[in-house]
């Protein structure tokens, strides 16, 4: 039975929560290499709380969100019964983040999809810290009963159908009028145009999919 609506609300856990999450971690794992990135979902009355755990991929693309640019992260949530893993709902949010180059008061920011307001970082590890940890919450949960599973895929600046007809209308144009000055040049121009001519919307620079455990509703 499907989902009849679901919407997105971020909830950003306080420091004192977070702490108390990586004490847990530890308890449970023995090992510090366990991976930590993670997807729990409960149900609250009518909804379908799916808890998400990143720090580890957050990590992994530091450089990324710590290099001045705006970058892009996007959650796609999926919801699946177990016994034949029929598509049940799908929840979606995003973040932006950036960290100025530049030093001052609050140099690294984000933005929830659905907020008005920028929150501060001080450094791009206060950032992490900040967003790894957040709450996706699905209506409907009331009419759903029996076993399921929810499949979270985060994506790093995803190229959009916007951005990858832009790409391909720029090398239709440019690819006869192109100035060649020497072989160098042309050379340059020719690896230019292989890297991005096959160019499709949904590619990221760095992705990860993670499985909660089965859980049952009742």
């Amino acid at each position: 039975m499907s989902l009849l609506h679901w919407n997105t609300e971020i909830g950003l856990c306080k420091r004192a929560a977070l702490a108390m999450l990586v004490l847990c971690s530890f308890c449970v794992a023995a090992s510090p290499a366990v991976a930590r990135d993670s997807v729990s979902c409960t149900r609250d009355d009518d909804d379908l709380l799916c808890t998400v755990e990143l720090e580890d991929f957050l990590n992994e693309i530091r450089p990324v969100l710590n290099n001045g640019w705006e970058n892009l992260l996007e959650f796609n949530l999926m919801l699946f019964e177990v016994e034949d893993e029929t598509f049940v709902g799908h929840n979606f949010t995003e973040l932006s983040a950036r960290c100025y180059i530049d030093p001052f008061d609050d140099p690294c920011l984000a933005l929830w999809s659905g907020s008005e307001s920028w929150q501060s970082y001080e450094d791009v590890d206060e950032m992490i810290l900040g967003i790894s940890n957040f709450r996706l919450v699905s209506q409907g949960a009331s009419e759903l009963s029996g076993r399921y599973f929810a499949k979270l895929t985060v994506a790093l600046n995803p190229i959009t159908d916007k951005q990858a007809d832009v790409i391909r209308t720029w090398l239709a144009r440019h690819r006869g009028g192109h100035m060649i000055i020497g072989r160098s040049d042309a050379s340059i121009f020719g690896t230019f145009v292989s890297v991005f001519a096959n160019i499709r919307s949904g590619k990221a620079e760095a992705s990860k999919t993670i499985d909660s455990e089965v859980f049952e509703l009742p």
